[in-house]
């Protein structure tokens, strides 16, 4: 039998927020309202090899935290006008859903 293991046992893991639209031109005018671009003018960075350098020092567990608070706090800024939001299973489930703490 394969042994099985959870998000729990990998540091948390990452976070996974499931979006569903109604259409599909849903989903482009909430992503250009989201980032504040249009689709023509985003890039695709797996093809590109272009990526942002980031020019501001991050405190990485300050981010960390941050986000956690935003997701229990259910402000965490996602795109709008999607039908579902949904978080699979793990970790990031049960802190959004407050059955673990911070």
């Amino acid at each position: 039998m394969p042994i099985i293991r959870t998000m729990y046992e990998y540091d948390e893991g990452g976070l996974e927020i499931r979006v569903y639209y109604n259409s599909f031109d849903n989903l482009l005018e909430a992503l250009e309202d989201f980032t504040q671009k249009s689709i023509t003018s985003m890039e695709n960075i797996s093809k590109s090899g272009w990526y942002p350098v980031l020019e501001l020092q991050i405190d990485d567990n300050e981010s960390g935290l941050r986000l956690k608070r935003n997701l229990v706090d259910k402000i965490l800024e996602l795109p709008k006008g999607g039908t579902k939001y949904e978080i699979p299973t793990g970790y990031w489930k049960d802190l959004a859903d407050g059955i673990i703490g911070i």
